[in-house]
């Protein structure tokens, strides 16, 4: 796995570490590569708009173990998360883990399922909770953490401990962040504010022609 000499860490609040340009540029290309090739599959990408969503996007389910949106037929085959991906999650939890203390610890283990979503446009997703999914707590159970890549146009991220957007956290997500829920906050409330257009790096779009948008690869059932 390539390290990015510039990736640093932070601890949010609610139980969330965040590394920021954790994912190098090559990696970040290899994965829009990978995620276009899986796309085309009758499987691949779908226009769907899941419960509180209010961005225009396109999903993908990648897994064994998974609970299909509507856009998705009950007898549809999911794909198989491909070995790098999976690779570079694991990284990610295990070097967030070096900056936890030991009551924080999250599990070293790595999701066999994957949300892949494609944000084409640049309007807000609504506060909502991990644990409004219907099988969070048993995710919770198993103490295993949420991780979240970002990759392309950056978005103003948002999160709070209580639904109430006077009282909301903010932080930037840029391409090559990745975000860490750690096994005791399935209670945060949160959700994307705006994707800003055109914030992608040059360098990136050079190298991977990904149109305009925000590719987001959440791993939160296992």
């Amino acid at each position: 796995m390539e390290n990015n000499d510039e990736s640093s860490y932070e601890k949010l609040g609610c139980g969330m570490i965040l590394l920021k340009r954790y994912i190098s540029l090559s990696d970040q290309v290899e994965i829009v590569n990978i995620c276009q090739q899986l796309g085309f599959h009758v499987n691949g990408f779908k226009e769907c708009i899941p419960s509180g969503e209010k961005l225009g996007l396109q999903m993908m389910m990648l897994g064994s173990t998974w609970y299909p949106p509507s856009c998705y037929p009950d007898s549809i085959k999911p794909l198989t998360v491909p070995r790098k991906i999976i690779s570079l999650v694991s990284s990610s939890i295990q070097d967030s883990q070096r900056h936890l203390n030991l009551k924080d610890k999250i599990s070293s283990k790595c999701s066999n399922h994957c949300v892949v979503k494609f944000y084409t446009n640049t309007d807000g997703l609504a506060l909502h909770e991990e644990r409004d999914d219907k099988s969070w707590y048993r995710f919770r159970r198993k103490g295993r953490p949420v991780v979240s890549m970002f990759i392309g146009d950056s978005a103003e991220f948002f999160y709070s401990d209580a639904r109430n957007l006077s009282k909301v956290d903010n932080i930037l997500l840029e391409s090559g962040d990745v975000l860490i829920f750690d096994n005791n906050s399935g209670d945060i409330f949160h959700g994307l504010h705006k994707i800003i257009p055109n914030s992608a790096p040059l360098p990136f779009l050079r190298k991977s022609m990904l149109k305009p948008g925000l590719l987001n690869l959440s791993f939160r059932r296992f």
